[in-house]
């Protein structure tokens, strides 16, 4: 496109420049869906939280071991795990891309109200593990005590 400069007995025609494309700001959160939107999301939350890179990569790591980032399946199944015990009895469950337990952490009084709250609400729940994650409980998810997330680093 060209556009016409002076005035209109001395019009000199200059190529029109386009304006630079705007890259897309690293901090903004995505909708939660796809494991790689769900990673970027968690990356952007430790940020916010003022986590530390080898920090927010240990975290993210763990997330990474515990779900595969996901929340939900692509046939829309939540991601869950159903802890046994030695009789085949159903223990309890972890639910979600931070797979919280909800013998532990679901129910009345406890850090989160139902199992439906914890997966409609991924950013709360990974806010949650960071705020666990300072307070040295990482421990507390077996991806890291067992050493998977580290292929996740």
């Amino acid at each position: 496109m060209e556009e016409l400069q002076g005035d209109k007995n001395t019009a000199i025609i200059t190529p029109m420049t386009q304006p630079a494309p705007v890259a897309p700001n690293p901090d903004v959160l995505l909708p939660w869906g796809n494991a790689a939107d769900n990673r970027h999301n968690v990356r952007v939350l430790c940020d916010l939280a003022g986590m530390a890179v080898s920090d927010k990569d240990i975290l993210c790591a763990v997330v990474g071991g515990e779900s595969g980032w996901l929340n939900y399946y692509a046939d829309g199944q939540p991601v869950i795990h159903k802890n046994l015990n030695a009789d085949g009895s159903l223990s309890s469950t972890d639910w979600g891309i931070c797979q919280i337990n909800d013998y532990w952490h679901i129910g009345q009084g406890m850090a989160f109200p139902t199992a439906e709250y914890v997966m409609a609400n991924p950013e709360a729940v990974v806010n949650w593990m960071i705020i666990m994650y300072k307070e040295g409980n990482i421990k507390d998810w077996d991806a890291y005590l067992s050493g998977n997330y580290k292929k996740y680093l």
